[in-house]
């Protein structure tokens, strides 16, 4: 068995032509020429490297977008969850000590204990 690229070279590249500004392409030329590589080698290494980099990009805003909903779940106060759940729910009704045997001042409270 071969290598699949010699029985069928049009199912493994494609052909990609595009305009480059002279002043870019020159430069380019210089370089890939100097390091003794092709133009179409370092084309190819410089889109590997995009995708890598904008994968882990994504990878990071992906983090970025669970830790942000995370933390506004943990930060949903109790008035919005009641709401969330139970919007006919009245709150909860205030208890008082209706036994008056003793009247004592509300400065009196403050000497018990603090």
């Amino acid at each position: 068995m071969g290598s699949p690229w010699i029985n069928s070279p049009s199912n493994n590249y494609k052909l990609v032509n595009f305009n480059v500004p002279n002043y870019l392409i020159t430069n380019f030329d210089e370089l890939v020429k100097f390091k003794r590589i092709s133009r179409t080698s370092m084309l190819i290494t410089l889109m590997e490297s995009y995708i890598r980099t904008e994968v882990l990009k994504l990878k990071e805003d992906d983090n970025i977008n669970k830790l942000i909903t995370n933390v506004k779940l943990r930060n949903n106060t109790p008035t919005q969850t009641l709401q969330k759940n139970n919007t006919n729910q009245s709150p909860a009704t205030p208890m008082f000590n209706d036994d008056m045997g003793e009247v004592s001042r509300w400065e009196d409270s403050f000497k018990d204990g603090f």
